[in-house]
């Protein structure tokens, strides 16, 4: 069982997944791609961000029905009042003026229900569309964070398999070059097999550090994803199984995939609910040539309100009716339904298109699928031909019938099909869930499904970090003999 090493976590969070007690000693439990899901439920900022952006969008749902909802409202005024009081006391006495000082207060409660008001109506029933619309969106960002997860998870594990398969070529040259320098020194070997080795082992060289940066930069995508920080021991994670099988699309029937996408997928949702909400827009624009009436109920008491009620105060309650007709508003009306129709065909219009991109998708998604299977079959049957055609140019070379560089040249087409290999296999892995991401059908079981098929715990003898020591070591000890072995078979150093 293969185990590879990821960039740093959050080790706290991981302490009780990384570690288990095993026969002989202690083993550490490598992190599976649900791990690795379920902590970036908790880390991804994109999708704890997708959560707030949710939470905000249930309130369009509680926002719309506040405004059918009763209106109360207090108002309360407290003042200290002078007044001069000037009258005509005769032409005798002429002006006299008078100040008075007095405390004046007014105080009232009114409720306003809604009766009939199409705007609030419309209001309401567009709340209800827009959190429907949040809702659907925020499950794609779920779906979409299962599939980044997936991709980024596998892009670590190729990475390190590019990185063994680029060790054991230039390690395999090496070897051969050493040869090539051994017959040469015999008399039994010529200059140009020392040349193109040479130039080979140049090349892979540059290849094992192109795959190493490769690495660096896929663990820094995963490591955004699961929120981890830099530095510190690096993280197991667990590789493709053994018994990894490549799987196709089930059922194998692109209409029941189309017809799930339609009805399924999130972002369509999401789109309908826009559809209905722009639609709403439209009738609150039209009730700006509507009525509207309200039930309005009032108490209010004031004191000393004016000079002429000082020290009187007055109780006033009042329930009625209130009607509002709009008779002119210079046309804004006709103009904001015409802009509300223009937004909703618009939206309808992009609805339309989203679902051919969606269809699309899923049709692209489902070829792929099938086809997947189909390269992994392929290129097992390739890297198996690889390795024949290696041993029999071996046989050829001590026959005296084939060169150094048909050597090279089966080596590298050795190492290029375990690639491709290594590559159609994940890629099948990620095809699958890119399927069901389009259709919208994607649940954290299918990401329990896809882990199932890697390894859950580090064994014995597991890969070091690239440049440690102990992999250079191990590198270096490689045997000529090692590149005929098949790709995932236990190697020098490895269990």
């Amino acid at each position: 069982m293969r185990v590879v090493r990821a960039g740093t976590g959050v080790l706290a969070t991981l302490a009780a997944a990384c570690l288990l007690c095993a026969p002989g000693g202690a083993a550490a439990q490598a992190m599976t791609l649900l791990d690795a899901y379920h902590l970036a439920l908790a880390q991804d900022p994109r999708y704890r961000a997708a959560v707030e952006e949710a939470a905000a969008g249930e309130q369009y749902r509680l926002i719309g029905r506040s405004f059918l909802l009763p209106q109360i409202q207090f108002t309360y005024n407290w003042a200290r009042n002078r007044s001069d009081i000037t009258r005509y006391a005769g032409p005798r006495l002429g002006d006299q003026t008078t100040t008075e000082f007095y405390r004046s207060y007014s105080g009232a409660v009114q409720l306003r229900q809604p009766l009939f008001n199409w705007d609030y109506w419309s209001r309401f029933r567009q709340g209800e569309a827009q959190s429907q619309a949040s809702a659907a969106l925020f499950d794609s960002r779920r779906q979409e964070l299962a599939l980044r997860v997936t991709t980024a998870f596998t892009e670590v594990l190729e990475a390190y398999d590019v990185i063994a398969l680029a060790e054991a070529e230039r390690d395999a040259l090496q070897e051969q070059l050493k040869q090539n320098h051994r017959f040469f020194d015999k008399g039994e070997g010529t200059r140009t097999d020392i040349v193109e080795t040479q130039a080979r082992l140049d090349l892979a060289v540059a290849q094992v550090i192109e795959a190493r940066d490769g690495l660096t930069a896929a663990r820094k995508r995963l490591d955004a994803i699961l929120g981890a920080s830099q530095g510190g021991q690096d993280r197991l994670l667990a590789t493709l199984s053994p018994q990894f099988r490549a799987a196709g699309p089930v059922p194998a029937d692109i209409g029941y995939w189309t017809d799930a996408a339609i009805a399924s997928n999130p972002e369509l949702q999401s789109r309908v609910h826009g559809v209905e909400a722009a639609r709403q827009d439209i009738g609150r624009a039209r009730a700006g040539h509507l009525p509207r009436v309200d039930l309005v109920a009032s108490y209010g008491e004031n004191k000393s309100e004016t000079v002429n009620t000082l020290n009187t105060r007055y109780d006033t309650a009042y329930v009625g009716l209130q009607v509002a007709v709009p008779l002119f508003s210079g046309g804004a009306v006709r103009a904001q339904v015409s802009q509300a129709e223009a937004n909703y065909r618009k939206a309808m219009a992009e609805f339309d298109g989203r679902r051919t991109e969606v269809t699309d998708e899923v049709r692209k998604q489902f070829d792929l699928a099938l086809s997947s299977v189909v390269k992994v079959g392929a290129y097992e049957q390739a890297e198996q031909a690889a390795r024949e055609l290696l041993r029999a140019t071996r046989l050829s070379i001590a026959a005296g019938m084939r060169v150094n560089l048909d050597l090279l040249n089966a080596q590298q087409q050795l190492h290029t099909a375990r690639r491709n290999l290594a590559r159609a296999r994940y890629t099948n892995v990620v095809t699958r869930l890119r399927l069901l991401f389009a259709a919208g059908l994607l649940t954290e079981q299918d990401v329990r499904d896809a882990s199932a098929q890697f390894s859950g715990h580090a064994a014995p003898g597991q890969p070091q970090r690239p440049g440690q020591p102990e992999r250079r070591a191990a590198s270096r000890a490689l045997d000529v003999s090692a590149a005929t072995k098949p790709f995932g078979e236990p190697r020098h150093g490895q269990h």
